[in-house]
């Protein structure tokens, strides 16, 4: 629909001329179920380029790190330090002001019709506060910090306790940026939440992989104290104490393994019903 407002009282003296009128204003009216996957395809491509500064954030971490185990400090090292941590965590911070102009366009859009219901509105409120966070942040407190430890680098040959120390700050700081876009990316990415899942499901296999070999020597030791001729019986007691020590500690891992599985597979299920309800609304 194009809208002209247009004026009814005009000069009528001269028949050539027409009354005055707005510039056309357009007005484009679609369903609610297209809006709800036009801003789910906007949250969509926001969170992509969340991802991709991730990736930028952890190779300038990365950078700072290189520089700090430096001992000699070279015109090469410190060109390699400015084009890669200083020149990225400027690049990051002009990348997150522009996500959050954008997140904060499709929020607004979404309350204006009224969808606030909407996943999408849901996922672009948790961008949204993690974006803000880092902004107000620790991406205020990292340039001046990478500019304090680039001045120490130009000053000295060698890779001072003081400069290195600065490093640490800014590194600290620079992985708090990577672990919040990473998490935030593990709650909305379905595809990078059930990659996190798999993970861990096989970081607790492998644990109880290790407690089955553990158990297995434990219960090997036994039989070779037991038929040891050599030892006192008072080292076989002290040997079959330490042995349920040991049992008694990898019986409480064993169960501490069982809750972490029964707490991932819950979370499995919390987030194939809401995926599921979530596509259900689409």
């Amino acid at each position: 629909i194009v809208i002209e407002v247009c004026a009814d009282d005009f000069c009528d003296i001269y028949p050539t001329r027409e009354p005055g009128r707005s510039h056309a204003i357009e007005v484009r009216i679609i369903s609610k179920a297209d809006m709800r996957r036009k801003a789910d395809s906007e949250v969509g491509e926001i969170l992509k380029q969340v991802q991709e500064v991730a990736k930028i954030q952890q190779k300038a971490l990365d950078a700072v790190k290189d520089a700090k185990k430096l001992d000699k400090i070279d015109p090469k090292a410190r060109e390699n330090f400015l084009d890669g941590a200083e020149a990225p965590q400027r690049d990051i911070q002009e990348r997150v002001d522009g996500l959050r102009r954008n997140i904060k366009e499709v929020r607004k859009t979404l309350q204006e019709n009224s969808l606030t219901d909407a996943s999408a509105y849901r996922d672009a409120d948790k961008i949204q506060g993690t974006l803000d966070s880092i902004a107000q942040k620790e991406l205020q407190e990292i340039p001046p910090k990478l500019a304090d430890a680039r001045t120490e680098l130009g000053k000295n040959d060698k890779n001072s306790p003081e400069t290195k120390k600065k490093l640490d700050q800014a590194g600290k700081l620079q992985d708090s940026v990577v672990k919040s876009l990473n998490e935030l990316i593990k709650e909305l990415n379905p595809e990078a939440k059930m990659q996190a899942f798999r993970n861990e499901f096989r970081d607790l296999g492998q644990k109880q992989k290790n407690l089955a070999q553990d158990t297995m020597d434990l219960n090997a030791k036994k039989q070779a104290v037991e038929n040891n001729p050599d030892l006192t019986p008072k080292q076989k007691r002290d040997a079959e104490a330490d042995r349920k020590d040991k049992i008694d500690k990898n019986a409480k891992e064993q169960q501490e393994i069982a809750d972490q599985t029964n707490k991932l597979l819950k979370e499995m299920k919390d987030a194939r019903d809401e995926f599921k309800k979530d596509g259900d609304k689409q």
